[in-house]
């Protein structure tokens, strides 16, 4: 997988660009064509091994969405439609015009907005258990009567002990802990709550899979099978709607296949950045 590009893919640096009145944060590393990197409910902060494994085929920039470090969304910005527009002119502030979009979860929902509505600047798509479609309306919904458990269940397959840094030493030793005392999860935990709070009882677009039939970039959508929060049809319905594109979907994972699947995700994702423009690809494979 690139060798010779994972070393310089593990070094980043942190960035700031202007968009109008807002001043968006990002990560910067990798080496290669630029590739932007939108984060769900996982939240931003960390330059984790997904987005090192982006680095070897990219230059890979992940920006924090306005709002989503503190909680308070912009009054601005009312539906993830509207951060379409931020990153279209976040690329452009930065000096690019041409990009691969990835897209997790909530970030999933405003790629396929602005790769649907900025054609000229979206050339491939990764979107990954991307909340929003028709589909996933009931499932949505039942995001905020969720108790902490059956969070963790929708959003990790995986359910063992994890093993966490010491906060003192992060780079030798550790100690397992439960999934949900994880500082990964809490992160999802707040966020789900950021998410509930912004966009009330609308936590669906019944537009959105019209405006996928509008994507014109070559498309990856990649789902975890055991999804507890958008169900696998979603990722099924999104591979209808744009054309060129194929569904991964990723058996024994969630809502966060990078996660659960970490080898797996990143091999699928690898294989369809370094692959040839011109290359013929499968509408579906199951993993």
């Amino acid at each position: 997988m690139g060798a010779g590009y994972a070393g310089y893919a593990s070094v980043f640096s942190r960035k700031t660009a202007q968009v109008g009145p807002l001043t968006i944060r990002y990560l910067e590393g990798g080496h290669g064509e630029p590739l932007l990197y939108l984060h769900g409910l996982e939240g931003w902060g960390l330059w984790d091994s997904f987005h090192i494994a982006f680095g070897v085929t990219n230059r890979v920039m992940a920006p924090l969405l306005p709002g989503w470090q503190d909680g308070r969304i912009p009054a601005s910005i009312k539906s993830p439609r509207d951060y379409a527009k931020i990153i279209y002119e976040f690329a452009e502030s930065i000096g690019i015009r041409k990009l691969t979009l990835v897209g997790h979860s909530v970030g999933g929902w405003v790629a396929i907005c602005a790769a649907a509505e900025y054609p000229e600047l979206v050339e491939r798509l990764v979107l990954i258990d991307s909340l929003g479609l028709h589909a996933a309306h009931t499932a949505e919904l039942a995001i905020r009567n969720m108790d902490q458990e059956a969070f963790s269940h929708a959003v990790f397959a995986r359910h063992e002990k994890v093993l966490v840094p010491h906060s003192f030493n992060p780079d030798f030793g550790g100690e397992f802990q439960e999934v949900k005392d994880s500082p990964e999860f809490k992160r999802y935990w707040r966020n789900r709550e950021v998410l509930v709070r912004w966009l009330g009882d609308r936590l669906e677009d019944p537009g959105l899979l019209e405006s996928a039939r509008h994507i014109k970039a070559k498309t990856l959508i990649v789902w975890g099978r055991e999804d507890g929060l958008v169900p696998c049809e979603d990722g099924r319905l999104l591979a209808e709607a744009i054309a060129n594109s194929r569904l991964a979907v990723i058996k024994d994972a969630a809502h966060s296949p990078m996660k659960d699947k970490r080898e797996t995700f990143q091999r699928v994702v690898y294989e369809f950045l370094s692959a040839p423009d011109n290359a013929a690809q499968p509408k579906l494979i199951e993993l």
